[in-house]
């Protein structure tokens, strides 16, 4: 599956007593391309609901795929929860080489992967956006 970029995180329940079992799972663990180096293991409800919480937040991405490449960033607006951020800030966004994708960086990244309902706007508009 993660040749066909479908990353798989791997839970396994009671596997404290089965060697076998942990180390097999530990194997699909690497192999799902993820960057775990084994498997999350997990005793009980609470248990699978937090590790369930944790991977949710860990795979959400600050990098963010445009429809359309921005020409100029200065006529790009980023909002995360209805803030504006700064184009090249610490705690602000960038775009890549081709314009393609923005990145949200510091803690307007942490924000968005803090498993809270976060939002990100992006919107290109036709005037010079003012520096926040």
């Amino acid at each position: 599956m993660a040749k066909d970029g479908i990353r798989t995180y791997v839970l396994g329940y009671d596997t404290k007593n089965d060697p076998q079992l942990a180390n097999a799972l530990d194997r699909m663990a690497v192999a799902g391309d993820t960057g775990d180096k084994q498997h999350h293991a997990v005793e009980d409800e609470a248990s699978v609901e937090k590790t369930l919480h944790d991977i949710a937040v860990s795979a959400v991405s600050c990098d963010y795929v445009l429809a359309n490449a921005a020409m100029d960033p200065t006529h790009v607006l980023v909002k995360v929860d209805g803030m504006p951020i700064n184009y090249g800030a610490a705690d602000g966004w960038s775009l890549s080489a081709d314009q393609r994708k923005i990145t949200v960086h510091g803690s307007s990244c942490q924000k968005l992967q803090s498993g809270t309902d976060a939002s990100l706007q992006v919107t290109v508009t036709c005037d010079v956006v003012p520096v926040y």
